[in-house]
């Protein structure tokens, strides 16, 4: 993701996506289930909607994974509103794969919600490969897929 595709939007985000965020947390909640602690990655975190509910479910620490400028603005308001989710978040301002380097070598966890559109085949490569040496053993990704730009 080399331009931020997300500026034309960030301030709006919440409200644009404000009807399916409670369904995308839900689904998080019953697909991810129960963490044993240890880290938990949200790839492509956004306005970190979803942050709230991978430490409820148990993470101890919550990395978040947003390389657009404008997305972090939401991102980081979320964060610091609830102090708890402030000691426990570490915000990685980098694309896929760029930001696996900075990340933890075993994850408990990670979500990656409307994302894997914006990755070209070579970071999709990278991706696979670091979730199959990251991932602990019994830990969930949970993956949705972004519609299409544009239609036939």
């Amino acid at each position: 993701m080399n331009e931020d595709s997300y500026v034309a939007n960030a301030e709006w985000y919440a409200a644009l996506v404000a009807g399916q965020s409670g369904l995308a947390r839900d689904a998080v909640r019953t697909l991810l289930g129960t963490v044993r602690g240890g880290d938990v990655v949200d790839l492509g975190s956004g306005i970190g909607s979803g942050l709230g509910v991978l430490r409820d479910l148990g993470a101890d620490r919550v990395f978040a994974v947003e390389p657009s400028r404008a997305m972090r603005a939401g991102l980081m308001t979320t964060i610091t509103a609830d102090p708890d989710l402030m000691d426990r978040t570490t915000v990685i301002p980098r694309s896929m794969p760029d930001a696996f380097a900075e990340l933890p070598r075993r994850w408990s966890g990670a979500t990656m919600l409307n994302v894997i559109g914006h990755l070209d085949d070579e970071a999709r490569r990278a991706l696979w490969l670091t979730l199959r040496e990251r991932l602990l053993p019994g830990a969930t990704l949970v993956l949705s897929l972004q519609p299409p730009r544009a239609c036939c």
